[in-house]
């Protein structure tokens, strides 16, 4: 019998909440981060409910104790209206017309980091490859560089670059350091902690570079440095078309205001702080998740030489007769696709994600209050038996068209599922389609004495292999 949340707590931990639900007292087994009660579940129908029929009672995520400028400004951190209005505008930068303008950026992007691996991976030479291969030559650096911001950075060359050096500085922040550990516990402290130790997740002198970069391209875009006909629409150009004038933006008391609505938001436009915040997040989001996805992907194929074979045969009959590797021509390799996604459900880069209900609500004979958290564990779901035989098996023939459609379709989501889900989950799978197809092209992956089977896991944020991913490139011939 279902409860009121102030008197019980529904964890929900299987398919059918009506069979495997179980109460627990608010002073015994309840689920709680600090103060906050939590739901967690599984029940593919209930999320369904949660993540997009009933959206509207569960538009947000949850509040970050820690706000970060620029990030506090990112999309995934704005709410309600707010965050609807910069979703309207950020969304036409990943359609299929924008993916295809994209790709001959990410195509000359992988020749570079080929190039460069031809020069330097001996013959048999074992790797690590998500620092090597991935990481070192920075191409999903240069990736969205080129291809979100019309920035020519090449960072795979030039590994010194201001550009990356600051980049990567926002990539390496510790989640350990016991000033930000005090802060999540108590977010009050957050100003004194800044104030006393100088304490900030990125430094004064990172967000100082990127506000200068956005900066120019700002006044070069406003101004006579391009050609507004033959202007290029990009991520960084349609937050500019969003952008008004200064003495309009909103202001900081303001934005704690939860009662403006979408109009308000796009007569105001988006200020500076939002495109700034927008950009760091997309390179955070952006970077990591695709390196780690590709250097899975990568291991998967080297232990599983059957299907990198028929996915090299895939890619060699596909550009058989075509010259260049278009959005089109890749939309063509369904293997490819079966593969990636398999990879996902294997390996998804987030193995949680949540959402906030933001009004009284009943859902299932499940109550839930104002403010509740209810968090999806992606990684239970992917290797659930009963949705996936023999979950700890690569088996792409899950992703054929006619098993896709036994499946629930909540039973896949490495990027989220609902209005709220990833905005890039198009830029990154093309993304790391290309570089696969790039790099099977030139080299055959296989095992070595290194590579872990399977590989340990590390313990919190995105999912990364604790040892690395250690395997043996050999050109092919």
């Amino acid at each position: 019998m279902a409860g009121n949340i102030s008197d019980y707590i529904y964890v929900l931990v299987r398919h059918d909440h009506k069979e495997m639900s179980r109460t627990a007292t608010i002073h015994d087994r309840c689920l709680y981060l600090a103060r906050t009660p939590i739901l967690v579940t599984s029940d593919l129908d209930l999320l369904k409910e949660i993540l997009v029929k009933r959206f509207a009672d569960f538009p947000n995520r949850k509040k970050s104790p820690v706000k970060v400028k620029p990030l506090s400004d990112g999309l995934t951190s704005l709410e309600g209206d707010h965050w609807k209005h910069a979703r309207n505008v950020l969304s036409p930068a990943f359609t299929g017309s924008k993916m295809r303008q994209m790709a001959g950026m990410l195509n000359k992007c992988a020749d570079t980091m080929v190039t460069i691996l031809e020069k330097a991976v001996e013959d048999g030479k074992d790797v690590e490859f998500k620092k090597y291969v991935f990481g070192l030559w920075w191409f999903s650096m240069d990736c969205i560089a080129s291809a979100a911001f019309g920035l020519q950075v090449d960072s795979q060359n030039n590994p010194d670059d201001q550009f990356v050096k600051y980049a990567k500085s926002i990539l390496n922040f510790n989640i350990y350091n016991p000033l930000l550990l005090i802060i999540l516990v108590f977010p009050s402290t957050s100003k004194f902690l800044e104030r006393v130790f100088g304490y900030q997740i990125i430094s004064k002198e990172t967000v100082a570079f990127f506000v200068d970069v956005i900066e120019k391209a700002m006044e070069f875009r406003h101004g006579d440095g391009e050609d507004q006909e033959t202007k290029r629409v990009d991520f960084l150009q349609l937050m500019l078309n969003a952008h008004k004038d200064n003495d309009s933006e909103i202001t900081d008391d303001e934005k704690l205001d939860e009662n403006h609505d979408f109009d308000f938001y796009k007569e105001h436009g988006l200020s500076k702080d939002e495109i700034l915040g927008h950009s760091f997040l997309f390179f955070l989001a952006g970077y990591d998740t695709v390196s780690s996805c590709l250097s899975f992907t990568s291991y998967l194929l080297a232990t599983n030489v059957e299907v990198q074979d028929r996915l090299v045969d895939e890619i060699n009959d596909t550009l058989q007769d075509c010259h260049q590797l278009s959005f089109e021509v890749i939309s063509k390799m369904n293997y490819l696709d079966m593969v990636l996604c398999e990879s996902l459900r294997l390996y998804p880069p987030a193995v949680v994600t949540d959402r906030r209900c933001c009004r009284d609500t009943e859902i299932g004979g499940v109550f839930l209050k104002k403010d509740m958290r209810i968090i999806v564990p992606i990684w239970v779901i992917h290797h659930d038996p009963e949705l996936w035989p023999e979950p700890d098996r690569f088996l792409p023939e899950r992703f054929t068209k006619e098993e896709k459609e036994k499946r629930h379709p909540l039973a896949w989501m490495p990027f989220g599922i609902g209005p709220r889900n990833c905005i890039g989950m198009r830029f990154a799978l093309m993304e790391a389609k290309i570089a696969l197809i790039k790099v099977l092209q030139k080299f055959r992956l296989e095992p070595c004495s290194k590579t872990e089977i399977p590989p340990k896991l590390k313990k919190g944020g995105l999912l990364d292999a604790q040892n690395g991913f250690w395997l043996r490139m050999t050109k092919r011939m």
